[in-house]
Parts: structure tokens; C-alpha cells; sequence
């Protein structure tokens, strides 16, 4: 059993709201292209504008000695989703919550922010109709990066 890592529109969310702890896998995405005279945009030595390489290595989001992202390239690290989950309610007490409802065999996620916590059990939205819990919660964790105010 393996640890689901999060796609690359999650992973850039994070980096964008701060999300600044190493982890063992990163993406790149080239800004620009790069043709190399050979064999064309291929190979190590160019590259097509909007390629996108996962990438095995630790990493940090923004550290000046890791992360290389300039104007031809976009890094960020790409943690496993319970990291992010736990980052998420550890640090800005937001809470992903994924059930799975018995009758349609569904699963459903709920966001719960902790600083502004809900009165009533039923004033909790839940998401409802995804068929694994990965998928659950890697949508769970898009929209729960989203309530993070005042960064980036």
C-alpha cells in the first residue's frame, strides 16, 4: 500500500497558500520552450512550453536552495495527501471529514474550519458522490486550501 500523492492542481494551491514542508516528490512545469537543435524540443536538452514532469527528490516550496522556480520554470512539492491533510487542520484548523454513505455507496467530504466552527451538525455542507476516497479527498483538499485567506 502506497501513499496517494496529490495531483499538480492541488500541489499548486498549497505552494500558493504556503504549504513549506519538504517533501520526497516535486513537480516541474516548463514556463517557456527550449529547442534544441538535434532533436527538436525532446531530450535533456529542450523542451516544450507547459510540459509537466513529475520528479522524485526532496523538496521545499520556496526555499532558496531548493526550489529553482524562475521565469522558464515552476516548482512545488508534491506531498502525500494525508500530509496535506494533517498541515491543513494542524496549522490553519481547517478539517477535511470523508465518509462513505452505506445506502448509495458513495463517499462525501465536509470542510469544517475550526475558527469558525459550525453551531449545529447539520449546518455542515457535505459533498456527496465520489466512488473512491482518494478522490474524495483529494477534492476535499482542494477546497479546504481554497478557505485559506490572506496568503499569496
Amino acid at each position: 500500500m502506497e501513499e496517494e500523492l496529490v495531483s499538480f492542481q492541488v500541489a499548486k494551491l498549497a505552494k500558493e497558500k504556503e504549504f513549506n514542508i519538504g517533501c520526497d516528490h516535486y513537480f516541474t512545469l516548463s514556463l517557456t520552450e527550449k529547442i534544441h537543435k538535434t532533436d527538436g524540443t525532446s531530450g535533456p536538452f529542450g523542451w516544450k512550453g507547459g510540459e509537466l514532469h513529475t520528479e522524485v527528490g526532496y523538496f521545499i516550496n520556496d526555499h532558496s536552495k531548493i526550489d529553482y522556480s524562475n521565469s522558464n520554470w515552476f516548482m512545488c512539492a508534491r506531498p502525500s495527501q494525508s500530509l496535506l491533510q494533517k498541515w491543513l487542520r494542524e496549522v490553519h484548523g481547517i478539517i477535511v471529514e470523508i465518509t462513505w454513505q452505506m445506502c448509495s455507496t458513495d463517499y462525501e467530504y465536509a470542510i469544517i474550519d475550526m475558527n469558525n466552527p459550525p453551531k449545529y451538525e447539520d449546518d455542515i455542507e457535505r459533498i456527496i458522490g465520489f466512488k473512491t476516497y482518494e478522490e474524495t479527498l483529494e477534492e476535499g483538499l482542494y477546497e479546504g486550501l481554497k478557505l485559506i485567506k490572506g496568503l499569496k
